[in-house]
């Protein structure tokens, strides 16, 4: 499906934990998760383009992702900066959330995006 959008071969697809989560929580809910992901993208059967394991969540999902499955499963972090845990290896880094820009009917919220030296993450 990410094909049929255009992504380019090898490049993250991201899979998202939007909330803060407790350590029970990511052990219980977030883990299964991505073995569920990851049992398809690392099979080059069912992932022919080769795409990554993208995972947008907070610094505590990020870094018990990062420690609970192989080190020659590929990675790209966004971090949400915003909630709990402590880590460092990420790829982007969300922060001052819901910036507005503009007035009026023409104003928007945004969060300011930082791109580590580990790259970016993007695809297009």
């Amino acid at each position: 499906m990410a094909n049929d959008f255009g992504q380019t071969n090898a490049t993250p697809i991201y899979f998202a934990v939007d909330r803060d989560m407790t350590t029970t929580q990511i052990t219980g809910n977030v883990v299964p998760y991505f073995q569920g992901i990851m049992s398809v993208l690392n099979s080059s059967t069912q992932n022919p383009n080769g795409y990554k394991v993208g995972i947008y969540g907070s610094r505590a999902v990020c870094a018990y992702i990062r420690g609970s499955f192989s080190a020659t499963t590929r990675y790209t972090f966004i971090v949400d900066n915003s909630w709990a845990g402590t880590f460092n290896d990420w790829n982007l880094r969300q922060y001052n959330f819901n910036t507005t820009l503009g007035s009026g009917n023409g104003q928007i919220k945004i969060d300011y995006v930082e791109s580590s030296s580990h790259g970016g993450g993007g695809w297009k």
